[in-house]
């Protein structure tokens, strides 16, 4: 009569003194500390993505609208300023100076 697989492994493990089910085995300390390491890596993974996720949610609700409030400043600023004529018109020195086609500085 042929002796099932798993009996054979028990009688086996018997025999050599180990463990014959998986109740009788207790982890190893270095196992267990090692599991508990990566357990706390894991939990610092998790709170550092679950932070990064929060920022990134933040700013990208906040960016828009602070640009907008931005560009709407600097339109109302400028609308303040009179920009014609603001420079004066007469030749700078040391200023290299070129003639247009017909004879005047901008080529008209």
């Amino acid at each position: 009569m042929a002796v099932p697989p798993a009996a054979a492994a028990a009688a086996a493990a018997a025999s050599t003194g180990g463990p014959t089910t998986t109740e009788d085995r207790r982890p190893n300390p270095c196992q267990t500390a090692f599991e508990k390491f990566l357990d706390g890596l894991a939990a610092i993974g998790t709170g550092t993505r679950s932070a990064f996720t929060a920022t990134g949610d933040c700013i990208s609700r906040t960016a828009y609208p602070l640009k907008e409030s931005c560009v709407d400043f600097a339109d109302r600023m400028s609308g303040g300023y009179k920009e014609d004529h603001t420079r004066g018109g007469g030749q700078r020195s040391n200023v290299a100076h070129f003639e247009g086609k017909e004879g005047t500085a901008t080529g008209s």
